[in-house]
Formats: structure tokens, sequence, C-alpha cells
């Protein structure tokens, strides 16, 4: 089974891993062209020893078709265009509209949203769910950039959850990242979104530590980019690692196709 039922706050819910394709094959901009990266990390999750069984929420009829192709089971088709929201100034709020549909529509009580290059290490453990309900209704690893991401705080704007494994507990946080992306006018992309979430409700952005103690995935990392020591991350059980920030790999006979 791709999910199961359980009890959350009195009501039977769904609980499960879900993954979300969209967009299409266009290399005229480096957002559209990430699908070509996709792609590639979709083969690689296909052959994963590891899996654990995951549901994929898709856009586009063409998406759905090649996953389906591919052997890939439990596909949920949202749109049959390949977006609903412009791939170029709001790539990423498509994600936010798969999760919300896994809330929303499919009954979910608590669910982990893998992107395709976040990537099974190991055979999860029997409490894995128990543990992460023990913590805040929303992690996932925090990413150090850079350039800032973010606006509002008063220093540490290049630090933001990242969004390649995120659990998330509770459909009303989907509908407060729906909420926040409106309010925050067009962000960088989801992750700005949960940063605003997670430093609201602590109060504002309280520094890493606060981070790590609520908010930080104990069972994920990533393969690079964590603000955090390296001795910090070593203390985790890891059972995913986020390969986030490949290089865009276009096939050559895409770029100059052959007469």
């Amino acid at each position: 089974m791709s999910s199961v039922l359980v009890f959350h706050k009195g009501e039977l819910m769904k609980r499960g891993f879900i993954r979300g394709l969209w967009g299409s094959f266009d290399v005229t901009n480096r957002l559209t062209a990430r699908r070509f990266n996709v792609a590639n990390d979709i083969l690689n999750i296909k052959r994963n020893e590891f899996n654990e069984k995951f549901v994929t929420y898709i856009m586009g009829v063409e998406n759905f078709k090649i996953l389906n192709d591919l052997g890939i089971e439990n596909l949920v088709l949202v749109d049959k265009e390949p977006f609903r929201f412009d791939l170029t100034a709001h790539q990423y709020r498509n994600k936010i509209e798969v999760i919300a549909h896994a809330f929303l529509n499919d009954g979910y009580g608590e669910l982990v949203y893998l992107d395709w290059d976040c990537v099974p290490q190991k055979k999860l453990s029997n409490d894995f769910w128990t543990e992460l309900g023990k913590r805040e209704c929303f992690q996932a690893n925090l990413q150090g950039y850079k350039k800032n991401k973010i606006s509002w705080r008063q220093s540490e704007n290049n630090i933001i959850p990242n969004g390649g494994f995120m659990y998330l507990r509770d459909k009303k946080i989907s509908e407060l990242a729906i909420k926040t992306w409106d309010k925050i006018g067009n962000p960088v992309n989801d992750e700005c979104v949960w940063a605003s979430i997670t430093d609201d409700m602590v109060g504002g952005w309280k520094g890493r530590e606060k981070y790590m103690d609520l908010f930080e995935s104990m069972y994920s990392n990533l393969h690079r980019g964590s603000p955090f020591p390296r001795e910090w991350l070593n203390k985790k059980d890891v059972y995913f690692i986020h390969y986030q920030g490949g290089r865009t790999r276009i096939p050559a006979d895409f770029v100059n196709p052959k007469k």
C-alpha cells in the first residue's frame, strides 16, 4: 500500500509519502529546464532499493503517461494541464498545490513530501512515523544559501527550510502555505513560505539552535548547504539525503535535434 490509515485527532486519516510532478520540457528558462533534471532523478528513484511506497501527484497528461510507462504506481492526476501556476514566475506554487491536494482532497492527516532528488538511504525503522509525530507539525532541513532569500528578519535572511524533505501534519498548514504565498507576494520559491510559517510559529526567527530543537528533520540531511555543525548532523538517524542543486542536464539531441 502507498499509504496507511491512522487515527489522527480522533479521525481516521491517511499518512504516507508523496512526490509531485509538473512542468514541461522547455530549455528556454532555467526554471523550466529543471524538468530535465527531474526526468533523470525519477529514473534514479525507480532503481532505488530502499524506496518506500509513495503517491505521485501529477499535473499534465503527458507527465502522467511518462510515469505510467515507466511502471511507477500510485499516480494521481491533479490537472490535465502541465501546471496551474506559471512555471517561470510561480514554479513552486505548483508544489504547494500538490501538497494541498493531498491534504484537502485525499484525506491525509500527515505526510512526507519528497523531491525526486531526495534519495532513500536505508529501510525505515518501525518508529519512523511515531518519532516524527512527537515534534512540530512541520519539519525540514535548514539550508544556508549564499544570497538572501527573504527580507523580513533582522539577520540570517539566507537561512531557510529546504523543500526536498518535508514532514507536514494537519491540513491547516497547507491552507496556511497558500495564504502565506499570497501574503509574501511572488516569493523566490516555496521555501520562503515555510520560513515565514516557522518564524511565525515561534514569534519570529530565534536562530539556528531553536530551529534545530523544533523543526529540523532528524531523519534526513542535505548533501551540502546545511548551516549546522557536522557534529550535530552526525547525531541523526538519516534515512534520506537531498542531493539538491544539481546542474541542469539537457540531452544533446534535444538542444540540437537531428534534421
